[in-house]
């Protein structure tokens, strides 16, 4: 017998079996994901429901034991990677689901369970991923959006995903590249200053590149030893040939805005947020310089949407600037959408924007 019940969740009531942001509409179908955890209230349920009258396809219970099995889901996990047992919005290529670093077929069973790791990347599966979810915009620092399969955790390899697939704070892509605006390649280690680039690179991660990157780093860890890890000058001292394994179309480092917000229209990349105010490395070599701080505190202002902020017009083959539209307000996180030949913003003021 089907059962309301709520709990008590940031400080509100809601359902014990949420839906993640958003459904999936596919090919007259509605897929979704209801649920906190697989380890939670008898895990995540799976649903299909046909979009024009709502009944239902089918229902798959993801639980914490593996499909079919008594096995217990914890098993399977590789070192400190774990695999997939919280929700996401779903994505699809149109040929699977993906809910974070889980494939599943599209009659709703998982086609793996195995933790995934950072150099599980490339091929037929790659997609859009974040170890910390689509609607994540804390820009906690050891989460990131990954085109991939996986990523690795811990203190030594949270980080590693990035060398080995396009990765970013927001990225976009279309069938041959993926657009992203992220840290620089050397400052993919426990970093504590962040500094950016916005860039293009080729969608598929070859085989033999994250072999010559696997290869390299250890290298480079037999000789520099464990403080390479945490020391992003020293790993920048090597040719970005030996630090990652992406092909990158172009880069432009230190782009002028901290995006919060990307879209991809044809042959034009649009990216939004606050102006890039503070040099992270000048100010984390001298943070009690009075006016860095003062830069900080500017900063700061400006990403919780104080001081407006700025549209850029990218193009997607070159990367060189086509144009730029001053805001009066701050995008929310991932707040852009193209369509019909128009660009509409979400802000965090509450507005919405449409630019032509």
């Amino acid at each position: 017998m089907a059962q309301e019940r709520t709990i008590v969740s940031y400080d509100q009531l809601e359902s014990t079996w949420p839906v993640s942001g958003a459904v999936l509409v596919q090919g007259g179908s509605v897929y979704c994901v209801a649920g906190r955890s697989m380890f939670l209230d008898g895990g995540l349920h799976l649903l299909k429901l046909d979009a024009a009258t709502g009944q239902l396809q089918f229902e798959e219970i993801m639980g914490d034991t593996l499909p079919g099995s008594d096995q217990a889901l914890h098993t399977t996990a590789r070192g400190l990677d774990m695999p997939v047992a919280l929700p996401d919005i779903l994505s699809s290529d149109g040929t699977r689901l993906y809910m974070r670093s889980q494939s599943i077929g599209l009659d709703g069973k998982r086609t793996s369970v195995l933790a995934s790791g950072a150099t599980d990347q490339g091929g037929e599966e790659a997609h859009l991923v974040c170890s910390s979810g689509y609607l994540d915009d804390t820009w906690f620092h050891r989460a990131y959006w990954v085109f991939g399969r996986g990523y690795g955790t811990g203190h030594n390899g949270w980080f590693r995903a990035g060398r080995f697939a396009p990765a970013g704070r927001m990225l976009v892509f279309d069938k041959d590249s993926v657009f992203g605006y992220g840290r620089k390649p050397n400052l993919y280690v426990w970093s504590s200053a962040l500094e950016y680039q916005l860039y293009s690179a080729v969608r598929n991660v070859k085989p033999e590149s994250i072999q010559r990157i696997s290869a390299a780093n250890r290298r480079q860890e037999s000789k520099q030893g464990h403080v390479l890890t945490f020391d992003r000058k020293l790993y920048g001292t090597y040719p970005l040939a030996e630090i990652s394994a992406i092909e990158f179309n172009w880069r432009k480092e230190n782009p002028p805005v901290q995006t919060r917000a990307m879209a991809l229209a044809g042959e034009t990349l649009l990216v939004a947020g606050p102006r890039d105010v503070v040099d992270e490395e000048e100010l984390f070599a001298n943070h009690f310089d009075g006016q860095l701080t003062s830069k900080a505190a500017e900063q700061v202002a400006a990403l919780k949407g104080q001081r407006g902020a700025m549209l850029l017009c990218v193009s997607a083959k070159e990367g060189k600037k086509l144009g730029e539209v001053k805001l009066d307000a701050c995008p929310v996180f991932d707040g852009l959408a193209a369509a019909e030949g128009k660009l509409f913003i979400a802000m965090m003021d509450g507005s919405v924007v449409c630019c032509e």
